[in-house]
């Protein structure tokens, strides 16, 4: 279980740090190197000293890690074992002179040749050296998932195994490939119904691939194209999906489409099949249903008692001033982050954002250069129950100003693209629209989270579009618009914005009709005695006083 665990954490650390952009240009498909790492002196430790690695691909040609020798040269011995624990492969490399620093040295061991590997098995390099000064560096591991994992999914184990024992950080590394001509496997293709404008092409391969879609209504010809996306992502059997996102025009209609993948050596695999497109949803009609007796109150749900899980806690977009902090929630909650510094833990920035969602990001300025900082992560759902994680960053040295007086000029801030929700044009359902951000259209499309009025989520759409079409929208539903520019990162398009369901005339007349009923009245009497008022007549003036009263015989006078 404990290996398991190590596993899926690699691939989720790897899905963390692989950067396709730049991976590629040396034959480099992942690597793990974080900025703040520590050192472990290799022969003081109890033998032998391993790390457990998926490959991520089809082929191994080498590895690198970061090492210091505290100024003095030697020999290190490093072992790759397959997942039976066989030996593969071993090379003894020459470690020259290097002095202790914060990182270690990136070291390169290239393999004797290369060797073919399993993308989703676990394979173990072993070093040993008699050197007394060899430290290999490494960094503790964060707990990473992906925004839908299980809430109960929370992976911890080791990545790293000294003396047989599981160790709960990972060795900085780094794995290679040399050119190869074997074409890369699919399996598991499939196609996914989103809405009736999208469906989800989703599948594996063996190693990093980049992929092209061509589609079309069946007997029609493929005359639509998804290209190829110009990066590389890894997504072996059993680990995670690659997928394309093709929109649909004509919807409830029998597709085919042609899905072609490359590996980086241009080594190409195509597979064909079949879909039906989603046809215009249809409101159901509600059968019939048995009223509760008579004052049966309503059965209240259990109160949740239960705090948001957070996950992939991370700091992104580092700049020498600057940050911005990124994760998830299981459940939508609201979104917290304080920045402190030192050993004081000195708060010295941080924000906030009310929206309640499951991808939260969250902009902090006004850091120092080069300047190591804890992030305080908080969220809280409806309810009011709140979870809180931590983690180290560090910025970057400020870039060197560029010649010219002024510098570059500050542009104008961008103005901030809306959410609108109405009735679609047939009246069957309701259209969502939003505005591309200033910075053009995300490279991934957008991702639409539908979060109902008790806070859950209700369904997650993917479209390239800047409109959905949605039936049987529930009333008080919210809808959480982000761009998806591909690098683990979601940023909100504008402000969420609230279904509210119109109410029919006749069910507003009799809904309102006692109260404007009540108030007819008030008008006709306030009216009534207003007009009395006016309209009275004045009464007659009093004459000159008579004769004084004669006393009645027929009263007693004493």
């Amino acid at each position: 279980m404990h290996i398991v665990r190590a596993l899926v954490t690699v691939f989720l650390l790897a899905a963390l740090f692989f950067s396709p952009e730049t991976v590629f240009a040396d034959a480099l498909y992942f690597e793990f190197n974080p900025d703040f790492a520590e050192s472990l002196l290799v022969a003081s430790s109890p033998q032998p000293v391993e790390q457990v690695f998926l490959p991520l691909n089809d082929h191994l040609s080498g590895f690198d890690v970061w090492v210091s020798t505290n100024g003095t040269s030697g020999t290190a011995t490093f072992q790759l074992y397959n997942p039976s624990s066989t030996l593969i492969s071993s090379r003894v490399v020459t470690v020259p002179a290097i002095a202790e620093s914060s990182g270690g040295m990136r070291l390169k061991i290239a393999l004797p040749s290369q060797v073919a590997v399993t993308a989703n098995q676990p394979y173990v390099v072993r070093i040993s050296t008699a050197m007394p000064s060899l430290r290999i560096y490494y960094a503790a591991q964060q707990q990473v998932l992906p925004h839908n994992a299980p809430p109960q999914a929370a992976y911890t184990g080791g990545l790293s195994r000294i003396g047989g024992e599981e160790r709960e950080f990972a060795f900085k590394s780094a794995l290679y490939e040399n050119t190869e001509s074997t074409d890369p496997v699919l399996t598991n293709v499939s196609a996914e119904i989103l809405s009736v404008q999208s469906v989800r092409l989703s599948f594996n391969a063996s190693e990093p691939v980049d992929a092209s879609v061509q589609y079309g209504p069946q007997g029609q010809g493929q005359a639509y194209t998804v290209p190829y996306s110009g990066s590389y992502t890894s997504c072996p059997l059993s680990v995670q999906s690659c997928s394309v996102l093709l929109t649909i025009s004509d919807p409830g209609t029998a597709h085919e489409f042609t899905l072609t993948a490359k590996d980086v050596w241009g080594n190409v695999t195509q597979v064909n099949g079949q879909f039906t497109s989603a046809g215009t949803s249809v409101s159901p009609t509600p059968g019939p249903t048995t009223p509760p007796p008579t004052g049966t109150p309503a059965p209240t749900p259990p109160p949740d008692t239960t705090p948001p899980v957070i996950t992939n806690a991370r700091a992104v977009n580092v700049t020498h001033e600057s940050v911005s902090i990124a994760w998830t929630t299981n459940e939508a909650a609201n979104s917290l982050v304080v920045i402190q510094q030192g050993v004081d833990k000195i708060t010295v920035g941080g924000g906030s954002d009310s929206t309640l969602e499951l991808e939260h990001l969250i902009p902090v300025s006004d850091l120092a250069q080069q300047s190591s900082y804890t992030a305080v992560v908080r969220s809280g759902d409806a309810s009011g129950n709140e979870s809180a994680v931590e983690f180290t960053f560090s910025t970057v040295a400020a870039p060197t100003p560029g010649p010219g007086p002024g510098g570059t000029p500050t542009p104008p801030p961008a103005p901030t693209p809306t959410i609108s929700i109405g009735p679609s044009g047939d009246g069957d359902g309701q259209t969502i629209q939003w505005q591309e951000p200033a910075s053009g259209a995300p490279s991934n499309g957008y991702r639409v989270d539908i979060i109902g009025a008790d806070g859950q989520l209700i369904e997650t759409l993917y479209t390239h579009d800047t409109s959905l079409l949605l039936a049987n929208l529930p009333d008080g539903a919210r809808i959480v618009i982000y761009a998806d520019n591909g690098d683990g990162v979601f940023e909100k398009v504008g402000a969420p914005a609230t279904h509210k369901k119109s109410t029919p005339f006749l069910e507003l007349l009799f809904t309102y009709l006692p109260h404007v009923l009540a108030g007819a009245g008030a008008v006709v009497v306030i009216g009534a005695l207003v007009w009395r008022a006016v309209h009275k007549k004045p009464e007659p003036p009093a004459g000159p006083p008579g004769p004084p009263e004669e006393p009645s015989p027929f009263v007693s006078h004493r």
